[in-house]
C-alpha cells in the first residue's frame, strides 16, 4: 500500500490550518464582544457629579445629597458611602433609610437632570455631624462613581 500523495497532503494541512485560525478567530471576537460590553463601555458616556451635602439642615437628622447627571447615560440604582475618617456607613440602592426620589431603572437619571437623595442617619448623627467625605455609585454604570471632599 502506497502513501498519500504530497499533493492531497498539502491541501488536507491547508485546510486544516485555516479551520483552526477560523476557530481561534470567532472565538477570540466573542471573547472580546463580552469583555467590553455596553455596561463597560457606559463609562466613556457617563458623568455625574455631587452638587451638595447637607447634614440635619431642617433639624430631622437626614443627610441631603444633590447629584446632577451631566453624563449622556441615564443612571440610577443610587449608593452611599459615608465616610468621617475613622467610621464609614454604606447605604444600597435598596437600604429602606435612604430615598432616591423615584429614580429607578425605569426611570433614570437623565442627562442635566438632579435628583435629592436622602440618607435617615437616625442613629448615626455623630457620622453625620463629622462627616468628610461622601460618595454616590450607581447600579447602571458601576464603574463610575462620584465623590465629594467635606469641611
Amino acid at each position: 500500500m502506497k502513501g498519500v500523495s504530497t499533493i492531497i497532503a498539502t491541501f488536507v494541512l491547508i485546510a486544516l490550518t485555516i479551520s483552526v485560525a477560523t476557530y481561534l478567530t470567532v472565538g477570540f471576537t466573542q471573547l472580546v464582544q463580552k469583555g467590553v460590553s455596553s455596561s463597560s463601555l457606559c463609562a466613556v458616556d457617563t458623568s455625574y457629579v455631587i452638587e451638595s451635602a447637607e447634614f440635619n439642615s431642617t433639624g430631622d437628622g437626614v443627610l441631603v445629597v444633590k447629584v446632577t447627571n451631566k453624563g449622556s447615560y441615564g443612571i440610577y440604582g443610587f449608593g452611599l458611602f459615608l465616610l468621617n475618617g475613622t467610621h464609614a456607613k454604606r447605604f444600597g440602592s435598596d437600604d429602606s433609610m435612604a430615598d432616591y426620589s423615584g429614580v429607578s431603572e425605569e426611570n433614570p437619571l437623565r442627562q442635566e437632570r438632579s435628583v435629592l437623595i436622602k440618607a435617615n442617619l437616625t442613629g448615626y448623627e455623630m457620622l453625620g455631624l463629622t462627616l468628610s467625605e461622601v460618595i454616590v455609585t450607581n447600579e447602571a454604570c458601576p464603574a463610575v462613581s462620584a465623590n465629594k471632599k467635606l469641611k
